[in-house]
């Protein structure tokens, strides 16, 4: 008659068996996802930083994008917002507003301190207060 009873060794191994593929899988995860992030997000060597334009790949005379122009999105502590253009008419600040791809810049908008050499408070509100 066969015995129904696991011995010590076989439990263990199949432990280990499935501790194996689950540190795999938790492997494989980790690398897929911190790849995406990585592509998503730009690098400190290839940003936009504070006061330059972000670069869209975007074809203006199109309107379609080219994959051939390489994208430059704002530094991760930066936000894309418009440029400065306060209008000063007689004492009265009053926001423009330009239309075109190169409106905008890379600012550090929403830290609490109003960067006068980007930000008013037409283009952050929060940090330039009128």
């Amino acid at each position: 008659m066969k015995s129904n009873k696991w011995d010590t060794s076989s439990i263990l191994r199949i432990i280990l068996a499935i501790a194996c593929i689950i540190s795999i899988t938790f492997g494989i995860i980790n690398i897929y996802y911190s790849n995406n992030l990585r592509k998503d997000q730009p690098t400190q060597e290839h940003c936009a930083k504070a006061g330059e334009s972000p670069i869209s790949n975007l074809d203006m005379t199109t309107g379609k994008v080219n994959p051939n122009i390489k994208t430059k999105d704002c530094c991760l502590e930066l936000k894309k917002i418009e440029r400065k253009q306060t209008i000063n008419i007689e004492n009265s600040n009053i926001c423009g507003k330009n239309i075109g791809t190169l409106n905008y810049i890379c600012s550090p908008c929403g830290n609490n301190i109003c960067d006068t050499q980007y930000e008013d408070h037409c283009n952050c509100p929060q940090d330039c207060k009128q």
